[in-house]
Parts: C-alpha cells; sequence; structure tokens
C-alpha cells in the first residue's frame, strides 16, 4: 500500500525543485499513520472500470447439514453455495494550501519540503480515519467493566486484560481468521496512547511483555496478550459528548432545557441531527430543537421526573457520565478491505507562482496533495469485536 506517489507540477518550479524529494517527503509523513489501513485486505479496482467494486465471500455451511449419518445406497440432498456481496465505492480526498510570490522568492525549497511533509501527514490521517471509521461501524461490541452499554461506562470502566480475553473468546467462536507472520498466529488490536496507559498497569500485561524489541512482529508494536498483537494509534476512536452541561433551568410545561455553556459547533449540529437525544438524572429526552442564543433545549416530551438545578445534562452519543468513551478495535486478518485505484493513489500537486488561475499580478501559488481513489470496506463482521472503556484522564 502507498508504495509510490506522484508529483505533478506546472509552470517554472525554480532549479531548486526536486520532485523527487518532495515525493519522498510526502510518502514517510504519510507512512507514520498507517495502522488500521495497513492491516486490511488489499483489493486493487483497475482504472476505468467504475467507481465501485463487489467483493464476494462465501458463506458457511453449518456442520449439522451433514450430520445425519448416510443411508446405504441413497443419495441425500446436495448443498448449495452462498455468497455474500460487499459493495464499496472509491471516493477522493484533498487539500492544498497557498503560498506568495514573496515566499516564493525567499525561500521556495523549504515551503515544497515543509508543505509536503504536512500534506502527506494530513492525507495519510484522512485514509486512517476512513478505514477506522468503517471498521468502527461494527456491531460486536463489548463494555469494560461492569458497564451493559455505552451509555453505563463510567470512570471505573478501564480497559484490562479481561477485557482482551473476552474479545479473544468472541472472535475465536466467530472463527475469525488469524494473521500468520513469521509462522506465528495472532489477532490485532489497535489502542490510543490513554488506553495503553492503563493496559501496562495490568499485572497480566506486565507479566507478559517481557520480550525484547527484536522480537516485534510489526513496526511500533506495543505487546502481545492472549495471542492479540497490540498496535498504539494517536487516531484510535473516541467518542465525546457533543453536548456535556449542567443545568440553569427547566420548565416541564413548555419542555425547554436551559444550559450553563455556550452550545458548541458539535452540540449545535448534533442537537439538529434526527433522532438527536439528551440524558440528565438516567432520562433520556428526544429533541425537538434548540436555541444557542439563549442556551436551551427543547423537548418532544418533558422528562417524567423533572432534573434539579445544576444536574449533568449529556448527548446520547457518549456516556451518561459525560466521560470520553474510547474504542479499542480488535480484528483478525481479512475482517475489512481496502480498495485503491493502484499503488501510489496520492499524489502531490505543485504549482507555481501566476499558475494557479485568475493571477494577474503572478503573487500566489499553491501546493497540494490529493488521495486519487480509496475506500475501505468491512468484509466480515464477525471478525471484528469492538471494546467501548473509559481511560485515565489525569
Amino acid at each position: 500500500m502507498m508504495a509510490n506517489f506522484n508529483t505533478q507540477t506546472t509552470g517554472n518550479t525554480g532549479a531548486g525543485f526536486n520532485k523527487t524529494y518532495y515525493d519522498r517527503s510526502l510518502l514517510e509523513a504519510a507512512k507514520t499513520q498507517l495502522v488500521y489501513t495497513e492491516h486490511g485486505q488489499k483489493r486493487p479496482l483497475p482504472k476505468n472500470a467504475g467507481k465501485k467494486i463487489e467483493m464476494r465471500r462465501w458463506s458457511l455451511w453449518d456442520p449439522s447439514c451433514a450430520m445425519t449419518p448416510l443411508t446405504e445406497g441413497e443419495t441425500p440432498d446436495g448443498l448449495s453455495l452462498a455468497q455474500d456481496i460487499v459493495e464499496a465505492e472509491v471516493k477522493q480526498y484533498g487539500a492544498y494550501f497557498t503560498y506568495s510570490d514573496m515566499l516564493d522568492l525567499t525561500g521556495f525549497d523549504e515551503i515544497l519540503s515543509a508543505g509536503s511533509e504536512r500534506m502527506g501527514e494530513l492525507l495519510g490521517t484522512v485514509i486512517e480515519w476512513v478505514t477506522r471509521d468503517e471498521i468502527a461501524t461494527g456491531n460486536n461490541v463489548n463494555w469494560a467493566g461492569d458497564a451493559i452499554s455505552r451509555n453505563t461506562i463510567t470512570v471505573n470502566d478501564k480497559l484490562t486484560s479481561t477485557d482482551i480475553r473476552k474479545a479473544v473468546r468472541d472472535l475465536k467462536k466467530r472463527k475469525a481468521r488469524m494473521f500468520l507472520r513469521d509462522q506465528r498466529k495472532h489477532y490485532v488490536a489497535v489502542v490510543s496512547p490513554d488506553a495503553v496507559y492503563d493496559l501496562q498497569s495490568d499485572p497480566l500485561w506486565q507479566a507478559a511483555n517481557t520480550y525484547v524489541d527484536n522480537d516485534q512482529l510489526y513496526t511500533g508494536e506495543l505487546g502481545r496478550l492472549f495471542g492479540v498483537v497490540f498496535l498504539e494509534s494517536t487516531e484510535a476512536p473516541v467518542v465525546k459528548n457533543a453536548l456535556s452541561s449542567t443545568i440553569s433551568a427547566y420548565s416541564a410545561t413548555t419542555k425547554v432545557v436551559t444550559i450553563d455553556d455556550e452550545l458548541s459547533e458539535a452540540a449545535q449540529d448534533y442537537l439538529d441531527s434526527a433522532g438527536a437525544q439528551v440524558t440528565a438524572n438516567g432520562q433520556s429526552a428526544y429533541v425537538a430543537g434548540f436555541d444557542a442564543g439563549s442556551k436551551s433545549i427543547t423537548l418532544t416530551a418533558a422528562f417524567a421526573s423533572a432534573p434539579a438545578t445544576g444536574a449533568k445534562i449529556v448527548s446520547r452519543d457518549g456516556a451518561d457520565s459525560g466521560i470520553a468513551v474510547h474504542q479499542t478495535l480488535v480484528f483478525g486478518q481479512d475482517a475489512y478491505g481496502i480498495i485503491n485505484v493502484d499503488e501510489g493513489s496520492i499524489r502531490i500537486i505543485v504549482k507555481s507562482v501566476g499558475e494557479g488561475g485568475f493571477d494577474p499580478l503572478n503573487q500566489r501559488g499553491t501546493v497540494g496533495g490529493k488521495v486519487m481513489a480509496f475506500a475501505a470496506k468491512i468484509l466480515n463482521e464477525d471478525w471484528i469485536t469492538r471494546i467501548e472503556h473509559a481511560v485515565t484522564e489525569d
């Protein structure tokens, strides 16, 4: 994945411009982000073959269908092959920045090298997010500690070796295929730095991870436990409450909740979405509307029991306690796939001063990066388990 990067330039880019160097800068920066993307099944999409690709997975037969002993001389009914079809559509992603002719005169090479590195980091993160967000949509969820749902997670429900053991049990029961590297079979777990901090305090983790660095299977490997290889990613999914505030006033008659804090952009987007819910004192209610100016939320129906002034009110996308919920994804080989048109689908595009469209005084140039075509898709949901948990935040 991402073996080659192409550079397109227009105009006079100057004698000091070396596209190979800038391509390499882009590549190295992008590679630092590829954790989820690196472990997906690679599926090419031939050029000029449309934007969609169909992937077929043969369904397994239930062993019970062959458990009846054969009758001598009598042919049993035959079985039928069945396929599940998964479809993915590639999309483009990109960004650019503008530099002035003055910078062009005083530091052109520096602009390109710094810009290429940062563009590579940006686009590497983009394809990681696309892949991560797809994997995180799986329906197989375990909650850490005593929690029975995301909304019941508390600060005490941190990731432990017990949660990992449960995830391994579930994957094995669902016959998840294991990765095989250097003759070692294993699943992969991607954890956030905060989750790593908690997990490394677990006695079982400490006892199991005493091997030396040169025994690692992957770059950035943190350790292994119960047949799982752990990789750390700063891009591990974290679900935060779009709204987390306290109630300053509540009217059951008008069904209006007034909150103490200003409504953030994320809170406004959430409250404006279909089916938005808020929770206070363990009671949930749907949102009919909100007014950012008055910091008020109108409910479709009043709370059964009026929450007191000063009570916590949160959105239903996170835990009721208002804490951030971290997601550790544990998966087997071929659980999901990534699709790109060709190897090297990230490109850097440089346009020198005066080449970027309407620029009568030749004052602007641009450096851009584009993911030519990319998609990620779950291939076998049974082979992915998501652990939702709290982390130590101080």
